[in-house]
């Protein structure tokens, strides 16, 4: 109730100042080629039980990063303030440095027909860099890219996994710093990621024609059930 509540009032606000929604919509306002097979069905399973196992390790070791913050703290209780923003500003350097790091090992891929919105970073003119696209970029638009059924073929499944496994390891870092950092949407796109990865594998191999947008929305789907659980 109280979602349903907040995202009315919010919806009410952005209209009384003539703000458009769609900026704000993850699956909406555009086609999207979302047909799946009984084919896929197997590989959804294969997908979610992956996904099952390394958000069990996820959720550990976030809470793993917690505790030991938090008995990090108690040892220096007359420099706490100063120690969490000091490691706050340290650990800000260190996500700049991984997301920029990842993007740059990656290749530029010239711009598709899908008309979507995607990062150049260091590449040229009508080209983008997929792993910048997906690393340094809102999680909300990171995963509009990967839940769009009207771009296959322009996030492969390398750059998916690259941002898969350094968001992974940054956001169980996160745990315990005085920023905000909700779980909901970075769980949702670490799910999309891994998701689409997988969805492209199969597709690429000839096992299904579906795109790997669809495998990105069940990869989400997993990667929650498997996080609130």
């Amino acid at each position: 109730v109280s979602t349903m509540f907040c995202a009315l009032l919010s919806y009410a606000m952005l209209n009384c100042i003539g703000t458009d929604i769609k900026e704000f919509v993850i699956y909406a306002f555009e086609f999207h080629e979302n047909k799946w097979e009984w084919i896929d069905v197997p590989w959804f399973i294969v997908a979610s039980v992956l996904l099952g196992i390394l958000t069990s390790y996820h959720t550990r070791w976030v809470l793993a990063t917690g505790a030991w913050r938090q008995k990090m703290t108690k040892r220096i209780p007359r420099w706490q303030t100063r120690a969490k923003i000091l490691e706050t500003v340290l650990y800000c350097a260190v996500c700049t440095l991984a997301s920029v790091t990842a993007s740059l090992a990656s290749e530029c891929v010239a711009v598709g027909k899908s008309g979507l919105q995607y990062v150049s970073f260091n590449c040229p003119e009508r080209s983008y860099n997929p792993v910048a696209s997906l690393l340094i970029n809102t999680s909300h638009s990171s995963v509009r890219l990967l839940f769009s059924g009207m771009n296959a073929g322009e996030i492969t499944w390398i750059p998916s996994l690259v941002a898969f496994t350094t968001y992974y390891a940054l956001n169980v870092l996160l745990t315990g710093l005085p920023v905000p950092g909700g779980a909901f949407t970075a769980t949702m796109l670490l799910g999309a990621l891994f998701g689409r990865a997988v969805g492209d594998i199969v597709r690429g191999l000839g096992f299904t024609p579906t795109v790997s947008g669809v495998y990105a929305v069940v990869g989400s789907a997993a990667m929650l059930c498997g996080f609130k659980q």
